[in-house]
């Protein structure tokens, strides 16, 4: 059972793009900024100006969270660096989140497909992959039923005003206005649940990159943009809704995946909260003769 109240400082690094927001009670305030080796110079300066703008210390905070990775070494490092640091300070738990599927969550909020084909370009000719399927809690809610979300199992509370932030989302194409649903449902009338992986996080050469034969959706990220046309052969263009490559991961992501990990008491302890290097994995199971995801 989720929290209908929390408050959750969240992060993300791992790619060229630096991000920080805090999570008010299904509110999400969000800095983000395209800017490659600058990271260690922005992210505190985001975080502290977020909790300013909030009145908030990072005591009155719940817990934490940070995008875990895959990703780039050094921002992974400076995102599990910068979350230790702030949790030991203000005895915190931490919520790690995996970029992937923080960049995936992106398809579902704004309503385009009920799939997430999430590529990061890993360099050496291979990709991050995950594929993450939109959960759907019993019963459909709409933008205007707020008030009808407490109470409902693996929901959390929105505002009414973040119910009609969500809605202007979708309508006002400066805001950033969503293609009509693959299945025929209307995304302005619902409001998406979680996500759940349909294949573990993996990196792997494009070339190799399968999907299950009942999944097809949005490709989204920069892996899509340097080896679109390998995957597009390889998944498939009939089961491809829309191609996203220049979306990066966000903190907002981060921040909205982490509340069912705090409420439900899955969140780390301030020295267990590190980054997953999938390159590291690869390279223990080839020397142990085991098979990687």
């Amino acid at each position: 059972m989720w929290s209908d109240f929390m408050r959750i400082l969240a992060i993300e690094t791992a790619t060229e793009a630096c991000s920080a927001a805090l999570y008010l009670d299904g509110a999400v305030e969000e800095r983000f900024q395209v800017a490659p080796r600058r990271h260690t110079h922005l992210i505190l300066p985001m975080a502290e100006a977020l909790l300013a703008e909030a009145g908030l210390t990072l005591s009155a905070l719940d817990g934490l969270a940070f995008g875990r990775g895959p990703g780039s070494f050094t921002g992974l490092r400076i995102a599990a660096g910068v979350i230790q640091g702030l949790a030991f300070g203000a005895d915190l738990p931490v919520a790690p989140v995996s970029t992937l599927a923080a960049l995936a969550w992106q398809v579902f909020d704004e309503g385009a497909a009920d799939c997430a084909l999430a590529a990061l370009d890993a360099r050496m000719g291979e990709v991050y992959w995950g594929i993450y399927r939109r959960r759907w809690e019993p019963g459909k809610v709409g933008f205007g039923d707020a008030d009808n979300l407490a109470g409902q199992p693996g929901w959390t509370h929105f505002s009414a005003q973040m119910c009609e932030a969500r809605k202007a989302k979708h309508q006002n194409p400066s805001v950033g206005a969503s293609s009509p649903h693959p299945c025929g449902e209307d995304p302005e009338t619902h409001l998406p649940g979680l996500l759940d992986a349909v294949v573990p996080n993996s990196v792997i050469a494009p070339e190799r990159v399968s999907i299950p034969a009942d999944v097809g959706g949005v490709g989204i990220g920069p892996g899509w943009e340097t080896y679109g046309e390998v995957l597009t052969r390889r998944v498939g263009a009939q089961r491809l809704v829309q191609v996203w490559p220049e979306r990066l991961p966000r903190a907002e992501g981060v921040a909205r995946l982490a509340v069912e990990a705090l409420a439900s008491g899955k969140a780390v302890a301030p020295e267990q909260a590190l980054p997953v290097y999938l390159r590291d994995r690869v390279a223990k199971a080839a020397q142990t003769g085991q098979t990687t995801g």
